[in-house]
Parts: structure tokens; C-alpha cells; sequence
């Protein structure tokens, strides 16, 4: 099955959406990046291609609690 990325993330709140994410059965990984000569540490959030959209309104709902840079 293909993925794609739904966003990215400081890398301590992409757990987190993560976790919310699979608590609502999608499957979500992180991908990280970045962090390197004391730059901030991201990720990228990967579902299921399907999911994607199910997991943007999860993320979208959420915003006010755990806002991110755009």
C-alpha cells in the first residue's frame, strides 16, 4: 500500500499525534528528519494513502491543543 505525508512536525508532538492517530485504528509512522548542527528535530507523519484524509481531520481537530509550524 502506498503512504503519504500528512505534515511535519516537532518531533516530541509528532508522537503524540501519532498516538492519536492509532488510537482511531491508523496506521501512523514518524520520519524524521532533520536536528542536525543544533537545528530542530522534525518528522513527517506517514498513513496509508486511504487514511489520509481520515488522519488530516484528526490532525485539523486537534490544532488548538497542540499548534505547529505551518
Amino acid at each position: 500500500m502506498a503512504t503519504v505525508e500528512i505534515g511535519q512536525f516537532d518531533l516530541m508532538l509528532a508522537d503524540i499525534i501519532i498516538g492519536r492517530l492509532q488510537a482511531d485504528g491508523i496506521a501512523a509512522f514518524p520520519l524524521p528528519f532533520g536536528g542536525a548542527m543544533g537545528g530542530r528535530r522534525m518528522a513527517g507523519i506517514l498513513v496509508e494513502e486511504e487514511d489520509a484524509d481520515a488522519a488530516r481531520k484528526i490532525i485539523a481537530a486537534s490544532d488548538a491543543d497542540f499548534p505547529h509550524p505551518a
